[in-house]
């Protein structure tokens, strides 16, 4: 049931990419449908962090992390994208975003999803790192990023949007459902 879950999680969290490469270009621009926060979110997280200890330590903690160096044996390349991809929202930094920018188009060349799909079995935790790290990068980044990086990412989030639906559906024709049990029913006596 959980492999479900983030079988169906990961293809959500790509279908913004998705719709972004079928959008017409003579369409008027629109704010982009963040996946977690909204622009406005964004904006005002470290603003936020003042009145509340919990955001400020975990906002300071991701600072102090990043940015990660891929390579780095503590981290993941996913984790390095998704920390960088969210600072770049965040600090609105144009040499941080340009950093993340860098970061995101060189893992989308490196990480070939076909390749990564058929390498990572169904039970393997990596099976939907790589799709939600591209996922929250895009969902950071985007209105950062030009037209020609746009041409050059769209394409290669939709192969792997559609390398995860063909994964997903792999995962559930494989998987064989769990029967329910039952559970006895306890009468008081009298």
């Amino acid at each position: 049931m959980v492999k479900r879950v983030l079988a169906v999680l990961t293809v959500a969290l790509l279908l913004p990419c998705a719709e972004a490469l079928a959008e017409d270009q003579a369409a008027p621009a629109r704010e982009h449908p963040f996946l977690l926060f909204s622009g406005g979110d964004v904006a005002s997280l470290r603003q936020r962090a003042g009145a509340d200890p919990l955001l400020k330590f975990c906002l300071d903690d991701i600072q102090k992390a990043s940015p990660r160096k891929p390579g780095d044996e503590n981290y993941s390349w996913q984790e390095t994208l998704e920390d960088l991809a969210f600072l770049a929202a965040l600090e609105n930094d144009p040499e941080l975003t340009k950093q993340a920018l860098e970061f995101f188009r060189s893992m989308l060349r490196e990480h070939d999803a076909a390749r990564s799909f058929a390498k990572a079995g169904p039970s393997d935790n990596w099976y939907g790192r790589s799709p939600r790290a591209f996922a929250l990068a895009w969902d950071w980044l985007a209105g950062r990023m030009a037209k020609d990086q746009k041409a050059e990412v769209l394409p290669q989030l939709e192969d792997w949007r559609l390398q995860a639906a063909i994964g997903v559906a792999l995962l559930i024709s494989t998987s064989k459902p769990a029967l329910p049990q039952r559970t006895p029913v306890l009468r008081r006596n009298g």
